[in-house]
């Protein structure tokens, strides 16, 4: 193995440790005596790409969540890298609304499963939640709207 590789491989070790809170066992891991190509995949993924510099953790989590929930299908993915968006700081109001906003882009069921697995994902971090916030009592004042009044979007 090259230098670069070793190090990619010990980015993926350390930020699944960090994400899944310890004790989980890594896909690399988990696949190497079934499909060691695949895990190998998945832990270059996690190394490579997940550590870019560019966005947060917290904000690559809080994407990658999105994209799981709108692909579907990917339950036991999603619920780990809600996990991981927790832990890096995302609140839990924050993943129901990025659920939310996949109902409205990739479709309502897509956003309801993902709303089934955040309330597992929250109970399993005891993680309780507060009644949701109701679009009167939002804020009108915020940053400035990005297209013009009457522009087609």
């Amino acid at each position: 193995m090259s230098h670069v590789s070793d190090e990619i491989d010990q980015r993926a070790d350390d930020l699944f440790r960090v994400l899944s809170g310890g004790g989980a066992i890594a896909p690399w891991e988990d696949l190497a005596d079934f499909a060691p190509g695949l895990g190998a995949q998945v832990r270059y993924g996690l190394g490579a790409v997940f550590t870019r510099p560019g966005l947060d953790m917290r904000s690559r989590e809080l994407v990658t969540v999105c994209m799981l929930a709108a692909l579907g299908g990917s339950e036991q993915q999603l619920a780990f890298h809600m996990g991981g968006a927790l832990r890096m700081g995302a609140t839990p109001e924050e993943v129901v609304e990025a659920l939310t906003l996949v109902s409205v882009c990739a479709g309502l069921p897509r956003g309801i499963n993902g709303m089934k697995v955040a309330r597992e994902v929250f109970a399993k971090m005891g993680i309780e939640t507060s009644p949701p916030v109701e679009p009167s009592q939002l804020s009108s004042s915020g940053p400035p709207a990005i297209s013009e009044p009457g522009e087609r979007v």
